[in-house]
Formats: structure tokens, C-alpha cells, sequence
């Protein structure tokens, strides 16, 4: 049998001591779910959003290349050109997912810990990009946080990072807030009425709490066949040395 035969059959072997083995896990039945949304509402509110921002990202650009002319007419000491408006929507924008964090932190201890109704006229809504965040594991308090603060949660497709960062004239985006106010952003907050609040009433309210079941996921996956070690051989007698042996014969 040639050397590579040999190989490949003891990887063979390795790969086939393998058996099936069953894990219990225990799950919290107290999970909170993102809101489920379909594919096509999920690229509409995409492009309404990227329209809304369009205008601030042009704004940023203004406001730099403002800055730079500035520089130039100080050093000729000429009349500097008056800065260009700042959208309204500006002030109503909250970028990062650090700033949102803290937004939400304020907004909650406003209501008192308490999921509220929101503000009439006015939604605030949280946009992710949690497909391209890495590691995904840095959004998973949005969704107490936003039942928490009465705010619409929206996962975003794949790819949208660099289009909202390409809006926007930044460098990389991963989370927005927007309040949305009625009659301004009409249709992202027509898009957003699809959209459902994240579920969780044990955090809305006392009263509706319920019992849940202990919830125990079992789990099909592999574990490695290891083979018996062989015992070592019985240490031989003291009658067996040679030294005992000669004292024997004496």
C-alpha cells in the first residue's frame, strides 16, 4: 500500500469515529425577538431613508468645503460666504451606535423605565445595520432598550452600511436614530406603521406578566470516538531482579 493510500485511510478513520451525541441546553423563555420584516418593506424603508439623509451628507460636504474656502480668504482677508442651512432634520439625528445607546439611556430614564406610548406626531425609530456589524453580538441590547423607549427597531438589509454612510458623507455607519415627525418624513413613517413594536410585556407592565414554561433546547451534534488506552504492562516482581536472584542461589 502506498504512503498516500495509507494517509487517506487513517483520516478516514478519524472522520468515522465519530457518534451522535444529545445536549440539553436551557433556553430563557424571556428572549426578545427583532421584529420580523418582510424583505421588500425592509428595502423601501432603505430607500426612504437614504433620501431623507441625502441632504444632511450634502450639508456635511457644504459646511467642508466652507471651512476650507474660509482658510484661504482669512489668509487674503476677504468677507467669508455665509455657511449653508443646516437641515431641520439635523438636530433630530442621532449617528453611532454609541450615541444611540445613550440617547436611549436618557429617553428611558424620562418614562421611568416604563414602555409608554410615545409622543403623538412624533416616532422615534432606530435603524441597524446588523448584518454588517462586526462582531453581530454589539447591537443585542437594542431590542430591551427600544420596548424600553417606545421606539420602532428596524434591521437593515445586507450592505446597507455603506449606502447610509455614502448618504450621510461619513466613513462607516452602523446605526441611526431618527424622530420622525408627522407631515415631514410622511413616508418613512408610512413605511414604519408595517413595522411591529418589539414584544416583550414583561417589561411594558407588572399586571402582564405570566408563568413561562423552562424552556430545554435539545441539541444533535458529534463527539470523537477516543480509543482505549492500552494498559501499561504489571511492574515486574522483586524476586524477578537479579540481585534477588543471587541471594536466592546463596
Amino acid at each position: 500500500m502506498s504512503k498516500d493510500a495509507s494517509v487517506g485511510n487513517s483520516l478516514r478513520s478519524e472522520a468515522d469515529a465519530k457518534r451522535k451525541v444529545y445536549k440539553n441546553v436551557l433556553n430563557t423563555p424571556y428572549a426578545i425577538r427583532w421584529p420580523a420584516i418582510p424583505n421588500e418593506l425592509n428595502e423601501t424603508i432603505l430607500t426612504d431613508l437614504i433620501n431623507i439623509l441625502a441632504p444632511i451628507g450634502q450639508y456635511r460636504q457644504a459646511r467642508k468645503e466652507q471651512r476650507k474656502s474660509q482658510k484661504k480668504q482669512d489668509a487674503k482677508a476677504a468677507v467669508a460666504p455665509p455657511p449653508p442651512a443646516e437641515p431641520e432634520l439635523h438636530k433630530r439625528l442621532v449617528i453611532g451606535l454609541n450615541d444611540v445607546t445613550r440617547f436611549l439611556e436618557k429617553e428611558i430614564e424620562h418614562r421611568g423605565g416604563k414602555a409608554e406610548s410615545a409622543t403623538s406626531g412624533t416616532t422615534t425609530a432606530i435603524f441597524v445595520c446588523r448584518r454588517d456589524l462586526q462582531p453581530s453580538h454589539l447591537c443585542n441590547h437594542l431590542p430591551a432598550m427600544a420596548c424600553l423607549a417606545k421606539a420602532k427597531l428596524v434591521g437593515l438589509p445586507k450592505d446597507s452600511s455603506m449606502k447610509l454612510a455614502v448618504a450621510l458623507g461619513l466613513q462607516r455607519v452602523g446605526c441611526v436614530l431618527v424622530q420622525i415627525v408627522e407631515d415631514k418624513e410622511e413616508r418613512l413613517r408610512l413605511d414604519l406603521e408595517d413595522v411591529p413594536f418589539v414584544d416583550a410585556p414583561w417589561l411594558s407592565s407588572v399586571s402582564d406578566i405570566s408563568f413561562q414554561r423552562t424552556q430545554i433546547k435539545t441539541l444533535e451534534t458529534t463527539a470523537t470516538i477516543k480509543p482505549k488506552k492500552r494498559q501499561a504492562p504489571p511492574p515486574s516482581k522483586a524476586s524477578d531482579h537479579p540481585a534477588e536472584k543471587k541471594k536466592k542461589k546463596n
